[in-house]
């Protein structure tokens, strides 16, 4: 976000390992059991505005615009969206088995 804040690169021009690295951080916390697409998209937009005021100590007014810019691109890409939606794991519940004391994972719940 800095490269593109000083005009040394562009959405189009920032390295692969940047562009998964942005949206790793972007991914951070989603998994699928409580999200669809509008709900992946406004995490993924939460976590960018985050990244908006971490960033905004290091820059001026003009260059916030252009990271904000790339960072709601990013963030509401709709390919990127649907990808992570097939790749996140599934959240692992932990519930105590009171037969055995153990802990299950994924374990069915009555109904």
């Amino acid at each position: 976000m800095l490269g593109i804040a000083s005009g040394k690169m562009t959405m189009e021009t920032m390295p692969q390992h940047d562009h998964t690295n942005v949206n790793r951080y972007l991914n951070f916390g989603c998994d699928k059991e409580c999200t669809g697409t509008d709900s992946v998209r406004a995490h993924r937009q939460t976590r960018a505005l985050e990244l908006m005021k971490s960033v905004s100590r290091y820059v001026g007014k003009d260059e916030i615009i252009d990271i904000t810019t790339a960072l709601l691109t990013i963030s509401s890409d709709s390919k990127a969206i649907e990808t992570v939606i097939s790749n996140l794991p599934k959240r692992e519940h932990h519930d105590s088995n009171s037969n055995t004391g153990q802990t299950t994972v994924n374990a069915p719940t009555g109904k």
